[in-house]
């Protein structure tokens, strides 16, 4: 068998997630083939299937490096050869950046470019793209201008990742410039989605890269967020420009909002409270941790104290959204707090029956991703990426900024980051008036209702990380994702991510009955240690259930 006539074969095994079989096949060719060029490629497609889905990095270094060395036969044709090299090289280098090899990675790039060059162009531009990627990924800027500037000039990727880089180094004229530019090259939907939704602003600042994205969201395109929500309100945008810029204005600072309560990576922890029956399909069964909707959440006042400060009267509950729903998870900065334990994660009502689980910072994305939030019905119900952490805003009933959620540690560090926080909300509230005071002038034929409900959907991606101050004491941080699917979301798998558990005073004494049987709490310990092999400690609280 040829790789040609096994690649039906392996598309259908792959859909089937029968990756090993996959592997398989392949091997079968390897250990058959009477030719180095079917070995070679072979060789190379088990790479892949290994790196790819299986995550056995190694074994696919091994294979890429033997698909290599068979290059060297002189039974392979030059083109056959090339293809190989090409193949083999891109995705060696692409295995020791997911290892986070760096330097590894950079070598083997630079070889195949010694190794390719003079022959096909496409070869070439691509190993340069990656070897910029891989730059990038080690904070190596200016090397990594240096070879996107060689890969193809009208490429979107090339172009979109010049934007990028040119935006987190400060020059944000070139920024936009190459933006703008990876949006008129895109030439497949998906492409401009991803612009739009998951590259556009993961930037260091928000603020100082505020030309771009004034130039971006002056493109009225429906990948554009702003726009599609506007249109829904009046169709001619340009006709109201005024109005449009009104609400850009607005919808800018909300990403300003967000970049200021965004958690940078750092040592800190956070904690998430669950009960016993989650936290075994967490760590034991390997299961994601859910999303839920925010609207659903314990606190009745969710999504509303925004408004309020706001001084707005529309009642989200009643408002149907149009542009997505708020799924979200809590965390909080309390570790081993006993106020936790007594309001969360507890079994048939009893306090202190659940667990406390110490999250790794890495769990979260170490930028702000997809701050817009849309996405197209079906495709991301469920999905492996990181989310951005962000903390939660207390205001109290007469309107004052109270706190923000943070560790006890960084409280004096955060003093002046509270102070822009505040003057950001204060500017959100002065924009808000701004819009309502000009409506009626704008003769846009709506009424202030409909004008509540478009500044209600310019705010969706805040409105949830704003609380009342009652929870005060919770110091919490969530994530949050904007959706239009009637479902819920899953993070990753979130084992690996798990420092330490926590459980409550009551949980060793409790009977615990769910899955059909009944079990107490120092057998379900055990259990979920001998599973999961972190660490569970007693939160040792005074606390007695009645």
């Amino acid at each position: 068998m040829t790789n040609k006539e096994a690649s039906p074969l392996a598309k259908k095994l792959v859909s089937e997630g029968k990756y090993e079989e996959v592997a398989a096949l392949y091997t079968g060719i390897i250990n058959d083939s009477n030719s180095d060029t079917e070995r070679a490629k072979a060789y190379c497609n088990r790479g892949s299937i290994r790196a790819r889905y299986i995550k056995s990095y190694s074994k696919a270094v091994d294979d890429f490096k033997q698909s290599i060395e068979l290059t060297k036969t002189k039974d392979i044709k030059e083109a056959d050869k090339n293809d190989i090299l090409y193949t083999a090289y891109c995705n060696l280098g692409l295995t020791y950046r997911e290892l986070d090899l760096y330097d590894e990675a950079i070598n083997i790039f630079i070889e195949s470019i010694e190794k390719l060059d003079g022959k096909k162009d496409f070869y070439i531009y691509d190993i340069h793209l990656n070897l910029g990627s891989t730059y990038v990924g080690n904070g190596n800027y200016d090397k990594a201008i240096e070879h996107y500037l060689k890969s193809n000039p009208e490429d979107y990727d090339t172009n979109k990742n010049l934007g990028y880089v040119y935006a987190v180094t400060g020059k944000h004229r070139m920024a936009l410039e190459y933006y703008k530019k990876a949006h008129n090259v895109a030439n497949e939907a998906s492409q401009k989605k991803e612009f739009f939704f998951d590259n556009l602003i993961r930037l260091h600042s928000i603020k100082k890269a505020e030309p771009i994205l004034n130039g971006i969201l002056d493109i009225l395109d429906d990948r554009n967020m702003l726009y599609r929500i506007c249109v829904g309100y009046f169709k001619d945008t340009k006709k109201y420009g005024y109005v449009y810029s009104l609400c850009k204005k607005l919808y800018m600072q909300t990403l300003q909002i967000m970049q200021l309560l965004f958690i940078e990576p750092s040592e800190l922890y956070v904690t998430h409270h669950t009960s016993m029956e989650v936290a075994e399909k967490l760590l034991c069964a390997g299961n994601k941790l859910r999303m839920g909707n925010m609207d659903r959440m314990n606190d009745t006042t969710e999504g509303e104290i925004l408004l309020r400060y706001l001084g707005l009267n529309i009642k989200p509950q009643k408002y149907t959204y149009r542009y997505g729903i708020a799924y979200g998870v809590a965390f909080s900065f309390a570790i081993n707090s006993l106020n936790q334990f007594r309001l969360y994660g507890k079994n048939a009502g009893k306090e202190a029956t659940g667990l406390c689980l110490v999250f790794k910072r890495c769990f979260f994305a170490d930028g702000i991703k997809n701050p817009v939030g849309y996405r197209f019905n079906d495709e991301f119900k469920d999905f492996d990426g990181k989310h951005s952490l962000f903390r939660c805003v207390y205001i109290d009933s007469s309107g004052d900024i109270l706190s923000i959620g943070e560790s006890e540690d960084e409280h004096k560090k955060n003093k002046k980051a509270f102070i822009e926080i505040k003057k950001s909300f204060a500017k959100l509230k002065r924009i808000v008036n701004e819009i309502k005071n000009n409506w009626s002038g704008c003769d846009i034929g709506l009424d202030s209702i409909l004008c509540e409900q478009l500044i209600l959907d310019l705010l969706l991606n805040i409105r949830y990380l704003v609380k009342d101050a009652s929870y005060r004491e919770e110091r919490e941080c969530r994530i949050v994702n904007i959706e239009n699917i009637e479902s819920y979301l899953e993070t990753a798998a979130v084992k690996k991510y798990i420092s330490r558990v926590y459980y409550g005073s009551g949980v060793e004494k409790e009977v615990y009955g769910y899955d059909g049987k009944e079990e107490d709490g120092s057998a379900k310990l055990d259990k979920l240690r001998k599973s999961s092999g972190i660490e569970t400690i007693s939160s040792h609280h005074p606390h007695r259930n009645k």
